[in-house]
């Protein structure tokens, strides 16, 4: 009975220090994020995930970010499709933006035409990327 209270609070006693150290991990992928360094946050992030630690979907957002703004697009696009459910604003703009440059043109024009009324700020840019994705396609 004793060995196997012993053994119950060495498993808690794990557990809380695992948990402890992916809450550490985390914080600090949030933070490189946040600074604009991409590279460190994703290897934060990798880390997590390599340790089933269980990401939420503002930080898996973020892996997708990481992924596009160190130009690893097959990545990007892969991570921001399983996402595509929870995206709006400016994430959706920069899904759109990965599947174009993906060339996945008529996908991108669809993504674009979502995001267009949340981002007013570049509606314009946007119009011009449909047309771009247009001429790719051969519309």
């Amino acid at each position: 009975m004793k060995l196997a209270l012993n053994s119950f609070l060495v498993f808690i006693f794990l557990v809380i220090s695992v948990t402890a150290e992916g809450q550490g991990s985390l914080r600090r992928a949030q933070s490189q994020y946040e600074r604009g360094e991409y590279y460190e946050a994703l290897q934060y992030y990798q880390s997590l995930m390599e340790n089933d630690f269980p990401l939420e979907v503002e930080d898996r957002i973020r892996v997708a970010h990481c992924y596009y703004e160190l130009n690893n697009i097959d990545e990007a696009f892969s991570a921001f499709m399983e996402l595509e459910d929870h995206l709006s604003g400016y994430d959706l703009y920069i899904y759109a933006s990965a599947t174009h440059r993906f060339g996945f043109y008529e996908g991108a024009i669809d993504l674009y035409q979502r995001a267009r009324p949340q981002n007013p700020g570049l509606q314009a840019q946007i119009d011009e990327l449909i047309r771009s994705c247009e001429w790719a396609s051969g519309e």
